[in-house]
């Protein structure tokens, strides 16, 4: 069994495999629910860091349409993901995809525009070809948060051009977009959605022996039949 949490949990399923060597069939985590409650299986998780950089004119006081903030392009990246995983509609369902901004920075002083930001998301999916479709809906929404701004100032014909891909840098993935002056050839990143970690998503046969005892125990043991859940919120 193991007691690790999502914050500091290192001590225990970690340990043993590492340590002792130990590659168990599943773990039985002692997650805080009933003791009547016994779920097979849990979402799998996609953490991001993604930065921001101010776009367009940099330093300034925000009040002219090009002082386009890092928070801003934040704000729009989070309101993009939104259309496609309403916060709303998941609040009691094991079955869509989750993202949760735990962590949000941006800005140093009031009176002028955030000229870098940081998003921190914790995705969560129930599904792997939902992980892949969670990464294509962040890509896609990245690089639309930087185009609109530009069309909106400049309109169809760019002074810039916007470049994105996927690159692999320390061993993680990043998928950045930056713009390119057509003039002088100069650019810079304005987003970088970097993975920082990565768990699949988990499920075990309910027909597993063991899974079939351990049923058992807690019947025996509380007195109650467990309920089922073939996968955890």
């Amino acid at each position: 069994t193991g007691a690790d949490e999502e914050v500091g949990g290192a001590t225990g399923a970690k340990f043993l495999a590492e340590t002792v060597g130990i590659q168990p069939e599943f773990l039985i985590v002692l997650d805080g629910q009933k003791p009547e409650h016994i779920s097979l299986g849990a979402k799998g998780v996609w953490f991001t860091e993604i930065t921001f950089t101010s776009l367009l004119h940099k330093g300034g006081h925000g009040s002219r349409p090009v002082d386009y903030s890092a928070n801003r392009l934040a704000r729009n990246l989070l309101n993009g993901l939104d259309t496609f995983y309403p916060w709303e509609e998941l609040t009691d369902s094991p079955k869509g995809t989750t993202v949760n901004d735990g962590v949000w920075k941006g800005g140093t002083v009031i009176n002028k525009i955030a000229e870098q930001a940081t998003l921190e998301l914790d995705i969560r999916v129930a599904r792997e070809e939902d992980r892949q479709l969670a990464k294509k809906h962040m890509y896609e929404t990245a690089k639309q948060i930087v185009l609109d701004p530009l069309h909106k100032i400049y309109g169809k014909e760019l002074p810039v051009t916007v470049i994105s891909g996927i690159q692999e840098k320390e061993g993680k993935e990043v998928y950045e977009v930056g713009i390119v002056d057509k003039e002088t050839a100069k650019g810079y990143t304005v987003v970088s959605v970097m993975t920082t970690a990565e768990v699949p998503v988990y499920t075990i046969d309910r027909t597993n022996k063991k899974i079939i005892r351990c049923y058992e125990i807690v019947e025996e043991v509380t007195g109650k039949s467990p309920k089922i859940n073939d996968k955890d919120t």
